[in-house]
């Protein structure tokens, strides 16, 4: 299979995912919501991982619009994270009949958001223009050489690079901000994705090291996630707060990021260890 059918196969299957999710996601289904990010992400690992072939001026045009969707979808999301920290950590008295009115305003609120996009002409649109741009692999003026060249080929040698920044970005997590956190998080879900989508080309030679990288790339990428979902949270419970009430406050804090500190160490160190027991292990596609 060249580069050129290999992107088109793979960036159909991202758009179905997100056909596929979106009437449930209109219907505040916050699995199918997520689902839909998901695909989304993939479909930019795609780009990224096929740069030299696909990252022309229509694709700026169709990230840009892109960015428009995710930002209600990222919203909505966030909430319903919140809300199901807050259920599982809340006390019976963490907040005050007028907190919870304005919290749960503010999910109903994304989720409507969220559904009249998925909706509206413009999301049409989106979805009609991105299957045009995959039909024909990514429209750029690049060489035909490039498309042609064999996946197999191309894939071993731009998984190796993109293990091989992972590797380097996740030296010495505990001294890193959270903004360099969340750029880690990104490059392992980038790898994480780009292993997932062309790892069957490579499965058969070395089928133990598969299984544990991708171990590794997904409890690397939750740990992270979980440090991203508790400062979220941080974030959006400041703004839901009646600063005359500040034990309420206090409750609330607790309720959605328990035992931040020690918490926060605790999935440094899981992380940590994650990236070191795959640094310690052969690529597979090698």
């Amino acid at each position: 299979m060249t580069c050129e059918a290999a992107f088109r196969s793979a960036a159909y299957g991202c758009l179905q995912d997100v056909a596929a999710n979106q009437t449930a996601a209109c219907a505040d289904d916050g699995d199918a919501l997520h689902q839909m990010r998901i695909a989304l992400m993939r479909l930019r690992t795609l780009v990224s991982f096929f740069s030299p072939m696909v990252s022309g001026p229509e694709w700026v045009r169709l990230k840009r619009e892109l960015k428009w969707l995710n930002g209600y979808l990222g919203a909505a999301r966030d909430m319903d994270v919140l809300m199901v920290r807050l259920k599982a950590n809340a006390d019976e008295d963490f907040e005050t009949p007028v907190l919870a009115k304005v919290r749960n305003r503010k999910w109903t609120q994304s989720h409507q958001r969220v559904t009249r996009a998925l909706k509206s002409q413009r999301y049409e649109r989106l979805i009609q223009n991105l299957l045009l741009w995959v039909e024909g692999g990514g429209q750029t003026a690049t060489t035909s050489k490039l498309r042609a060249e064999a996946i197999a080929t191309y894939a071993a040698h731009k998984l190796s690079r993109w293990h091989r920044k992972l590797l380097k970005k996740s030296r010495s997590l505990e001294g890193m901000s959270i903004e360099k956190l969340h750029r880690l998080r990104i490059a392992t879900k980038r790898l994480r994705y780009a292993i997932e989508f062309f790892a069957p080309l490579f499965s058969t030679k070395h089928p133990a090291r598969q299984k544990a990288i991708q171990k590794y790339l997904r409890n690397g990428q939750e740990t992270l996630g979980s440090l991203n979902d508790a400062e979220r949270a941080r974030s959006l419970t400041a703004g839901f707060h009646d600063r005359s009430h500040n034990r309420t406050r206090a409750k609330q804090d607790r309720a959605a990021i328990p035992d931040s500190e020690k918490r926060t160490k605790q999935l440094i160190n899981a992380a940590a260890a994650a990236y070191h027991k795959m640094a310690q292990t052969k690529p597979f596609w090698t």
